[in-house]
């Protein structure tokens, strides 16, 4: 490839190719000599501007400033959760993966400030819950709510994903279920008394009472793991687990896929407590509606052949009352007779 030729050649080689020209002609060649030279100064222009904002791309990156520099120097903001607000132009990949990296550093910061928060309040804040709390940042600031407001009330000193995930599932249910849920509330009553509460470790000896904290540090750490995971993401595992050792496990796979889905929908979200007490029952009855008629067949043949053994127990008991009274009757015939012959031989006497 040629180099292009600079200005000063530009302009001699018009000047030469003006001699012996009309005026007409000579206009034309003056008017596409300007229009190269506007198009040199637009590219000098171009380039001039693509080294400024690389430049500043790797400025705003370098001091976490969270500002990514677009192309013609327009700037976009990234927010706190990593994603970009305003951009102007067209970006390069160079420039898309400096504002990625921006975004990314800008999301740790705020996942720093979290669990430092957290720490400042006496609780640790798993990484899990940080990061989803990030997330949805807009929404739990819109409702004053901070990290420690997503500690369990059961005295753990310990934040997990799930914490987070309760919080924020409240703060989007509608106001409907809302109400529902707490006029249920009201009508429960608690089940343990005051005097239970104080007596349930009275009396144990010691092996007892190791017995009982093994049971109750075994259940904690299935809590806790079911928190740090989520209890639905662990059911999903188990289903996994156990639906690769059938012949279908592709449709199983499929299946699990569409549940996954189905969970994630605002519907279920937003049932709530109550809701998914009643789906529980639901689902239970849903499976009896398969099971039901299979256990009516089942008691059936079970009712007819108790029923039979219970016509000829009935029956034996029956023949065996009917000996026993032809028995008595026969004795006492012996009887009779054995005293009507006394009764004879006296007389012959």
């Amino acid at each position: 490839m040629s180099e292009s030729p600079t200005r000063q050649e530009s302009g001699l080689s018009v000047a030469a190719a003006m001699e012996g020209m009309d005026v007409d002609e000579v206009e034309a060649t003056r008017s596409n000599s300007e229009l190269l030279r506007a198009a040199e100064e637009l590219e000098a222009e171009i380039a001039a501007d693509a080294a400024g904002n690389k430049k500043a791309v790797h400025s705003g990156a370098a001091s976490g400033s969270g500002v990514v520099a677009g192309a013609g120097g327009a700037a976009a903001e990234v927010d706190a959760t990593g994603k970009c607000a305003s951009s102007d132009g067209d970006s390069s990949d160079e420039d898309e993966d400096d504002a990625a990296a921006a975004a990314r550093l800008a999301f740790d910061e705020e996942m720093k400030k979290v669990i430092a928060a957290g720490r400042a309040a006496g609780f640790e804040v798993k990484k899990k819950a940080a990061e989803f709390f990030v997330e949805e940042l807009d929404l739990l600031v819109a409702n004053d709510k901070t990290i420690v407001d997503c500690a369990r009330s059961d005295g753990s000193k310990k934040i997990y994903k799930q914490d987070v995930v309760m919080v924020v599932d409240e703060l989007k249910k509608p106001p409907e279920v809302l109400r529902e849920e707490s006029e249920w509330a009201a009508t429960q009553e608690s089940v343990v008394s005051e005097e239970e509460e104080d007596d349930w470790l009275e009396g144990k000896s010691i092996k007892e009472l190791t017995e009982m904290q093994v049971e109750k540090q075994l259940e904690l750490e299935g809590i806790e793991k079911k928190l740090e995971s989520g209890a639905m993401a662990m059911v999903f595992k188990e289903f996994a687990r156990g639906a690769k050792k059938e012949s279908n496990a592709t449709e199983l796979k499929a299946l699990s896929d569409k549940v996954k889905l189905e969970v994630e929908k605002p519907f279920f979200k937003g049932l709530g407590k109550v809701g998914h007490e009643l789906m529980v029952k639901v689902h239970t009855a849903a499976i009896e509606e398969g099971v039901l008629p299979a256990a009516a067949d089942g008691l059936r043949v079970e009712l007819t052949a108790i029923k039979s053994a219970k016509a000829a127990a009935k029956a034996a008991k029956e023949e065996a009352k009917e000996a026993e009274e032809l028995q008595k009757m026969m004795e006492k015939k012996r009887v009779a007779q054995a005293s009507g012959a006394v009764s004879k031989q006296r007389r012959k006497s």
